[in-house]
């Protein structure tokens, strides 16, 4: 479904992709927005390899489930906070909590550490 946003989500330029996921009998609006700008803000931290790793999961590779490649996004996310906590600036730390939210959306006992 396109042109329908996610509560809490911010409006990029043009529909913002988002998925309807069924978990458990319940509905779950998940959105990919907040990757997004975590990738814009690992880019302007210069972390360009981590960024290019999450633009490849989310916009390059075919994911049998969107609840599977949210699941790898808070893999990745939680390595790149243990690997690159000292790299990350204030606003990429406030995007991979946006993120991390989101998965929680699909997985909510998704295990931070």
């Amino acid at each position: 479904m396109l042109g329908r946003y996610a509560p809490g989500t911010r409006r990029a330029s043009g529909p913002v992709p988002v998925i309807a996921d069924v978990r458990q009998n319940n509905m779950a609006t998940i959105s990919y927005q907040p990757f997004d700008d975590l990738i814009g803000s690992l880019r302007a931290d210069g972390l360009n390899q981590q960024a290019d790793l999450l633009d490849y999961l989310i916009h390059k590779v075919a994911w049998t489930t969107s609840s599977e490649l949210i699941g790898e996004l808070g893999q990745k996310i939680k390595e790149i906070k243990k690997n690159d906590l000292n790299h990350l600036s204030a606003e990429t730390k406030k995007n991979m909590d946006e993120g991390m939210d989101m998965v929680k959306v699909v997985w909510p006992d998704f295990p931070e550490n």
